[in-house]
């Protein structure tokens, strides 16, 4: 039988490592594309930082000229903010319901005045809807018939 502690089956390969694992050279060739691909794009944002800070504005220390300084000064304003939008809300609804429940003139030039909804709605069901006429201005200040009372 053959001995278990034979040296012949358990001794490395000449070298000391496995050869076909790893080679060197992929793994510096790598390292180098990679060291010029970092150092190129480090390259490239220094190169933009550059190309944009020429092209911002003066700093404000610099002293604007007399022309500028009134453009400034004069600049827009800042827009209104709404700090309470149920009151604002409330006070919309307000103003519509008033609008919509009161008489008033729309224009007085043009004789044209605002009724509430429902009067409106009210002469509406008296009166009816105006019906075009085709003979002239005459026929249409007559007023409509009325329509028959009751349910629909």
């Amino acid at each position: 039988m053959s001995d278990p502690h034979s040296r012949s089956e358990a001794q490395p390969p000449a070298g000391g490592y496995e050869k076909s694992d790893l080679t060197v050279k992929p793994v510096v060739t790598f390292a180098i594309v990679l060291t010029v691909v970092v150092a190129g794009v480090l390259v490239l944002i220094l190169w933009m930082l550059g190309f944009f800070a020429a092209r911002l504005p003066a700093p404000p220390g610099a002293g604007p000229t007399p022309a500028k300084s009134a453009a400034v000064r004069s600049g827009p304003k800042e827009p209104p903010l709404q700090m309470d939008a149920m009151r604002n809300l409330w006070s919309m609804r307000a103003t519509e319901d008033a609008l919509v429940t009161s008489y008033g003139w729309v224009s007085r030039e043009a004789g044209t005045v605002r009724i509430p909804v429902d009067r409106a709605m009210e002469l509406l069901v008296e009166r009816g809807l105006p019906v075009p006429s085709k003979a002239g201005p005459e026929s249409a200040a007559k007023p409509a018939a009325k329509p028959a009372r009751g349910r629909r």
